[in-house]
């Protein structure tokens, strides 16, 4: 459904979002609360990191 709207495109075990604010609107109040925390907690941007 995330892929067919835009937001992600996956393959082979990877996943790339594409449209990270729209992403963002889709989801449940929770993403918010739970992204608030984790800057609170843990500092920083909460940004994922990349994997090598």
């Amino acid at each position: 459904m995330l892929q067919k709207a835009g937001l992600i495109r996956y393959a082979r075990g990877q996943m790339e979002v594409t449209d990270r604010p729209s992403l963002e609107a889709a989801s449940c109040e929770c993403y918010h609360v739970v992204r608030r925390e984790f800057t609170h907690l843990l500092g920083g941007s909460g940004a994922a990191v990349r994997p090598d």
